[in-house]
């Protein structure tokens, strides 16, 4: 959509004024411009969907497709006069030679510190995000504390040399990889060009019409459009992500990359931070006669025992969720007490059981959490034991006090060990109990 400015002469830059000045002035195209990039994308596809294919089986390099379209419509051009006879829109002047650099404008600083911090955040995070998308696609790695020392030292150089701030290009990296570039001699090589034309061959690029160079970025990022297909995936996978990538695509139609990555960012954010703070909870059963506990309802595990409520907390254990895991907690034993009310049991919940393996990280107002579970539950003759407890976890919940509410003697190394000493506590509880009727009795 960047590229209809040139190919149809509107003149906006936002997307959504690009797409409101293509529809009210369609009738002002210039139809030499229109053909001409017509030409150059039938003529690019079919060298690179079909030709190419075929002669890279028995010659490894590729035709330069983009190269002979800009030789072909610059003689073309310079020779039929193309910007005075049919009025198309050609590259003019170049300026060679470079400015002698001097030093930065440091009493800038104070107007232009805020935007300096967006354009780097922004930079940043495009050129890592286009070496993530094509390191995947080439199978390598992409360091992100690399590309951030890289992107410093070239931001430093290029304040003393009059030089826009450098980012990584999704347009320019396509057309690189679509030619065939497999290491960094590509740019070697296209540095050493582009001070050719910089010094010397820049007169000679004067006639290029600009609707072919529009031309070669439109054939290059055929591959982005296909990303397209990732919408089916999402849809069946995770609507969060779904949600995700909807925001952004809308966000960067109506407005630009920059803000559009901006927003994609924020609200990738937000979706984290609700995550977090309302992960599944789950009820776990044994599976068969093994010492493994799952799902119950997914593996079609059994309750371990009638008494007995084993439940796992998906995330880590913080202010954000803190609320919501003691809830889950007392919800599950109420539902557990229902099941067997339902069933006409006198039997009732007695241990709650949790599977502290999802517990990454732990703060302060997650022992809290804790606590206030333990404390709920006690009133209704329940006691909670932890069990798969990380060991960062429990030196946190040590600090925190929380041995002063659950003992040492409630933390578990598995679920199993638990489920065996809950059972045994009942039946010694029910032995004890006996043996008191019976010396009543006599």
């Amino acid at each position: 959509m960047s590229q209809a400015n040139v190919q149809y002469r509107v003149d906006r830059s936002a997307y959504t004024q690009i797409l409101y000045d293509f529809f009210s002035k369609i009738g002002t195209t210039n139809i030499p411009d229109l053909v001409t990039s017509a030409v150059c994308i039938l003529f690019l596809f079919i060298g690179k969907l079909y030709i190419n294919p075929f002669i890279t089986k028995r010659i490894p390099v590729p035709v330069p497709f983009e190269l002979i379209a800009v030789v072909m419509a610059t003689v073309l051009s310079y020779y039929l006069h193309f910007e005075n006879d049919l009025h198309m829109k050609v590259v003019n002047h170049i300026p060679t030679g470079f400015p002698a650099p001097h030093a930065p404008r440091f009493d800038m600083i104070p107007d232009l510190i805020l935007d300096a911090a967006v354009i780097a955040i922004v930079v940043y995070v495009v050129t890592f995000s286009v070496g993530k998308l094509f390191a995947k696609k080439h199978g390598y790695r992409v360091s992100g504390s690399q590309e951030l020392r890289a992107l410093s030292l070239t931001q430093l150089l290029c304040c003393f040399v009059h030089c826009h701030p450098a980012s990584g290009s999704l347009t320019r990296s396509t057309i690189n990889s679509q030619i065939g570039a497999r290491s960094q001699i590509s740019s070697v090589i296209s540095a050493s060009l582009m001070l050719l034309v910089i010094l010397w061959l820049g007169p000679l690029l004067e006639a290029l019409p600009m609707c072919i160079l529009s031309a070669i970025i439109v054939v290059a990022l055929q591959g982005m459009f296909m990303q397209f297909r990732d919408v089916k995936v999402l849809w069946k996978t995770s609507k969060i992500d779904l949600a995700i990538w909807i925001v952004s695509f809308t966000a960067t139609v109506i407005w630009d990359v920059s803000q559009g990555l901006a927003i994609a960012i924020g609200f990738a954010l937000i979706t984290v931070i609700f995550r977090s703070q309302w992960p599944k909870t789950v009820k776990l059963g044994r599976v068969g006669d093994t010492n493994l506990y799952r799902d119950l309802e997914r593996y079609g595990a059994k309750n371990a025992h009638p008494q007995v409520v084993v439940f796992r907390f998906d995330a880590p254990l913080l202010f954000l969720n803190a609320e919501h895991f003691k809830e889950s907690g007392v919800k599950m034993v109420d539902e557990a007490n229902a099941h067997l009310i339902r069933e006409q049991s006198e039997i009732r919940v007695k241990y709650l059981i949790v599977d502290a393996s999802g517990f990454t990280h732990i703060d302060h107002m997650g022992v809290n959490g804790i606590k206030e579970l333990t404390e709920e539950l006690k009133k209704g003759d329940v006691s909670v034991y932890i069990a798969c407890c990380k060991a960062q976890v429990r030196d946190l919940c040590q600090m925190c006090g929380l041995y002063s509410t659950i003992p040492k003697s409630n933390f578990f190394p598995d679920i199993h060990d638990a489920v065996l000493h809950a059972v045994e506590q009942d039946e010694n509880e029910e032995a004890f109990q006996t043996e008191q009727l019976d010396s009543k009795s006599l």
